[in-house]
């Protein structure tokens, strides 16, 4: 229980809209969607937290998770966000396409 009221503390610190809440509890019980969003909140204040709800989501088979989790990590982990861009794009991420065609031809941007 401190554990969520210390994360729901921060996630308001963090500027983070009143859905917080809803999409932190959506995100632990195992719903992509709700972490990617929380990724998308948090990247403007704290982008390692931000990166680890983008990983979630993206393990949790949201592609727009992948893509976003994919453009954080790519200059660290090439290897890494390769594998997750096209992971995305194979299940018909139509933007993964493009960042994973990008990445390989090393016009990344």
């Amino acid at each position: 229980m401190r554990i969520f009221f210390g994360i729901i503390v921060f996630l308001s610190m963090a500027g983070c809209t009143g859905n917080s809440n809803t999409l932190l509890k959506e995100c632990d019980q195992g719903i992509g969607e709700a972490c990617n969003k929380l990724g998308q909140e948090l990247q403007d204040n704290d982008m390692k937290k931000a990166e680890q709800y983008y990983k979630k989501a993206c393990d949790l088979s949201n592609t727009n998770g992948c893509v976003r989790y994919a453009e954080l990590i790519k200059i660290k982990n090439f290897e890494e966000a390769r594998r997750v861009l096209r992971y995305s794009c194979d299940r018909g991420n139509s933007t993964a396409c493009v960042k994973f065609a990008e990445l390989l031809q090393g016009t990344q941007k």
